[in-house]
């Protein structure tokens, strides 16, 4: 896979069970190392929510109390920025990458992302325009915003176009002290290529914080990404989301498909 299919395959999101991703599985490297084998387990045997399921998703004018409870949260977090360290794993467990890099949102739809090891690699989102830039290639593509959340499905969270959030089920667990809130938001497109998002917010002093969040694409491979240093009281720049293509730099225009 090259490193532009790296980025993509990252930010895909994850189709797993609603408690595949508890905030505890975060806790250490060591402890997701071992439980690495067991979790991609329980993440290939999840599907999306049968019919049954389904209708009782769709309650209080089509919209679930799991698509309200999220538009809250997501509501009083207007931007944040945050450091990160990530896993891309094989569905057979195996981690085939390993990442660290920084990310910032603003709403609305604005989104920073940088790897800066092992390799640089950018998602730079403003407005309708979405950049995906890999200095190893010197090559640039360009998406409208609509096409591109398939790919960055961050961008939801930076959206409150309803036509947009009605492309997907979201379901909701919270941890028995109430402490974490996990929400699973799954493609209704049986064969998307991206699956779903799993999103873990924990209740701090300073409120809720989104902690975790894993994607997994239709192959089975899972990126899982922890954050830190999460900041949502400081503005990011706004000329951070502002991407300039650097000379020598080749360009390929997707806007129009």
């Amino acid at each position: 896979m090259n490193k532009l299919g790296l980025i993509y395959g990252a930010m895909f999101f994850t189709a797993c069970s609603h408690n595949a991703f508890s905030s505890d599985l975060f806790n250490n490297d060591v402890q997701l190392n071992k439980e690495v084998g067991k979790e991609q387990s329980a993440i290939t045997q999840a599907s999306l929510p049968d019919e049954e399921e389904q209708s009782s998703l769709s309650q209080d004018n089509g919209i679930s109390k799991a698509t309200k409870d999220l538009k809250n949260k997501l509501a009083k977090l207007q931007f944040f920025s945050a450091e990160f360290s990530q896993k891309i794993i094989m569905e057979s467990g195996e981690v085939i990458q390993e990442n660290k890099g920084k990310l910032a949102l603003s709403k609305p739809n604005s989104l920073y992302w940088e790897t800066y090891t092992p390799d640089e690699l950018y998602i730079i989102a403003k407005n309708d325009d979405v950049w995906f830039f890999n200095p190893w290639i010197d090559e640039a593509s360009v998406y409208n915003v609509s096409t591109a959340t398939a790919k960055t499905p961050l961008l939801l969270l930076t959206s409150t176009d309803d036509d947009l959030w009605d492309q997907y089920y979201i379901t909701e667990q919270v941890s028995a002290d109430a402490t974490t809130t996990a929400f699973v938001i799954s493609s209704k497109e049986e064969n998307s290529q991206v699956q779903s998002l799993t999103l873990s917010f924990k209740v701090t002093d300073k409120g809720d914080e989104l902690t975790t969040f894993a994607f997994l694409d239709a192959t089975g491979q899972t990126s899982m990404i922890i954050l830190s240093e999460f900041d949502k009281t400081t503005a990011p720049v706004g000329t951070l989301f502002d991407f300039v293509v650097p000379t020598g730099v080749s360009i390929k225009d997707h806007r129009s498909q």
